[in-house]
């Protein structure tokens, strides 16, 4: 049985609030034993230890190109995105003009998101 290394590149493993989704990820991964991490160099993302199953790493591998593939253009450090910032409201595409109203100030991609 071979070890199995996740290698991932991407352009958004830039963005400081990926990279904290993905740490938190990798937390709720872990287990007693086994606790993983992750390292980005040049837009390359490597977990560490090594996988021991091809499943295990599938699975790793899947929930991180999920975070990966979340556009919101209003992600911050913590990796909240527009769901968290703008929450107090929603009329709809009114034009309310409420500073924390999702459908007047939500990015594009979290508005098609939400239909």
């Amino acid at each position: 049985m071979s070890n199995l290394q996740l290698t991932i590149s991407s352009p958004e493993l830039n963005r400081k609030g990926k990279l904290v989704l993905i740490n938190q990820y990798l937390k709720r991964c872990s287990g007693k034993v086994t606790i993983y991490s992750c390292a980005v160099d040049d837009g390359t993302l490597m977990v560490s230890p090594e996988f021991k199953t091809q499943d295990a790493l599938s699975r790793v591998e899947a929930g991180i190109n999920e975070i990966l593939e979340n556009m919101c253009e209003e992600m911050d450090g913590n990796g909240d995105c527009c769901h968290e910032h703008y929450n107090c409201c929603d009329c709809g595409g009114n034009d309310c003009g409420c500073p924390g109203c999702f459908s007047c100030k939500a990015c594009p991609f979290c508005k098609e998101e939400n239909e």
